[in-house]
Formats: C-alpha cells, structure tokens, sequence
C-alpha cells in the first residue's frame, strides 16, 4: 500500500469531530496552511460535515483580481512625473493627480488644507516627499 492510500485509510479512522477540532486547534494556533492540508486530506477521504465545508471557504485561497485603479489612480503617471521634476521639487511635499502637479509646499498640513480650500483635493491626488 502507498503511503498516500496508508494515509488515507488512517484519516478515515478519524470520526468528523475529530477533524473539525484538528482543524480548529491548527487555525487557534495560526497553522493554516497545514489547516488547508488537513481539509484537503479530509474531502480526498470523503469526510466533509456542514463544519468542515464551512472551515474550506473560510480558509480557501485568497485571490486578487484588478478590476479598476481605485487605489492606484494615475500610479504610473505619477512616477513618471517624479522621475522628470523631482530634482526641482527637493525638501518639498508635492501633490500629484495623473501625473499634473496640482501644488507643492514644504509643510504637507498646509499643502492639504490649500488643496482643500480651493476645491482641487479629490480622491486621486498623491501626497509624495521629494527629500533632500
């Protein structure tokens, strides 16, 4: 007998319980990815409760998908804008919307309420230090 089918006969000896407390035990003790190894062994073995499906979409993989620079508006054209104009702009903090500098200042408070003030601070604008 391989040791993967010696394995998996001795998994099946386990009773539901007893895996969904392993499976416990290992999250309580930040052992996930065994956790995910252990409920992998279990679903090969046929043994899954309402408990232990419960535990597989909990520990499930994460997965990343990019649908919109929400966060990242105008990253690139930002960096572009820095490696071109940063020398000019050193010991300065500069506001940035796609790559257009919207305003600089040596004091970032005074920067953001300046932008606040005249109505130009909007979700896409990037606070960068230019040091010294």
């Amino acid at each position: 007998m391989s040791m993967t089918a010696k394995h998996l006969k001795q998994n099946a000896q386990f009773s539901v319980t007893e895996w969904e407390n392993e499976i416990k035990q290992l999250v309580e003790n930040h052992r996930i990815m065994e956790a995910r190894q252990r409920l992998s062994q279990a679903s090969k073995a046929g043994i899954l409760s309402t408990t232990l499906k419960e535990w597989q979409l909990v520990l499930r993989e994460p997965k990343v998908s990019v649908k919109n620079d929400a966060t990242g508006v105008g990253l690139t054209e930002n960096y572009q804008w820095l490696k071109k104009n940063a020398l000019q702009f050193k010991g300065l903090w500069v506001a940035l919307s796609r790559g257009v500098l919207i305003d600089s200042h040596d004091n970032l408070t005074t920067l953001r309420q300046t932008l606040e003030k005249s109505g130009k601070l909007t979700h896409d604008v990037a606070f960068m230090a230019i040091e010294n």
